[in-house]
């Protein structure tokens, strides 16, 4: 998780509508705060007839200290909220940060070989900036 975390600025608090948040939940979540990303909390399963929304609105704000009376209400089942998720993404993100000028830093995310392309590697820019016919050395 915290290699994953370290490729993001914002993190989605998935909780289930159902079964409020779990212990793996808060570790996770603390890991993103102490990452320092942003958190958006999401209510999922919004559409069982179980789902407790407002109990696990505070189960959040109870057990992690994350404020979630912005929580998004959502069933990936149904589709109700995913829109609202994409527009909290954009609009809460921030927009990426680094120094352009700085020498090049970034994480690799993966990487494979293609036959027809060769190697192709998913990266995040940290610092820095990459060119066509740049050399890179991996440490």
């Amino acid at each position: 998780v915290s290699r994953s975390l370290a490729a993001c600025e914002i993190a989605l608090l998935v909780v289930d509508a159902t079964q409020g948040v779990e212990a793996q939940t808060v570790a996770n979540c603390y890991a993103a705060i102490d990452a320092g990303l942003e958190i958006i909390p999401v209510i999922n399963k919004i559409d069982l007839p179980a789902s407790d929304i407002t109990a696990v609105r505070a189960e959040i704000e109870d057990m992690i200290g994350v404020d979630a009376s912005r929580a998004i209400p959502c069933s990936a089942k149904t589709g109700i909220g995913i829109d609202d998720i994409l527009h909290a993404l954009i609009l809460d993100g921030c927009a990426p940060g680094g120094d352009e000028i700085a020498p090049l830093r970034a994480l690799l995310i993966d990487a494979w070989f293609d036959n027809y392309i060769g190697v192709v590697m998913l990266v995040r820019i940290v610092d820095g900036m990459l060119k066509v016919g740049d050399d890179i050395l991996f440490i």
